[in-house]
């Protein structure tokens, strides 16, 4: 599924990707770099934008429960970015693939989410976590996204996605 995203596809839709045992869940994280610009909003570089098709193919080819994302834009091109691979998922898979992103202002800073597929896993107390808990969208300490997940077999987990900054400061 990594060569390409035909040979993704193939091997979704052949179910050739090994399926893992019941009762084991699976959780994943992938920074998605500037989803679905692939570069900062502004910065001068050339746009490398985000192959939607394969990133939802990829995205099942993992198998994953709940997969929490960091770098994804908010502003209405990238929430439809973000919905056209959610039904490209929902295609492939016959699931019901949903995400839920941070709900921080500001649609061209960085957001982290999670994506789930609500026929095997729910989501509640779904919340931005500041780590001084007085400032929940600074965006200069990047808050954490929580949140509670009902998994498939019984296992409720709390889950936080998170994305450091980088550099020296």
């Amino acid at each position: 599924p990594w060569t390409s995203p035909e040979a993704c596809e193939s091997a979704v839709r052949a179910r050739t990707i090994p399926r893992r045992a019941r009762g084991v869940a699976r959780v994943a994280t992938w920074n998605l770099r500037w989803f679905p610009d692939g570069t900062m909003p502004g910065g001068g570089g050339a746009p490398k934008p985000t192959n939607l098709a394969w990133v939802a193919c990829a995205i099942l080819a993992l198998d994953v429960d709940v997969l929490a994302v960091e770098e994804i834009l908010t502003h209405a091109r990238a929430k439809a970015a973000l919905d056209t691979v959610l039904q490209r998922m929902n295609d492939l898979s016959g699931g019901d693939w949903r995400a839920e992103i941070s709900p921080c202002p500001g649609d061209r800073s960085q957001h982290q989410g999670f994506v789930f597929d609500a026929t095997r896993t729910s989501a509640s107390r779904l919340r931005n976590f500041d780590w001084r808990e007085s400032d929940h969208c600074n965006m200069t300490r990047r808050p954490a996204f929580v949140g509670r997940f009902a998994l498939a077999g019984g296992l409720d987990v709390d889950l936080a996605a998170v994305h450091a900054k980088s550099g020296v400061d």
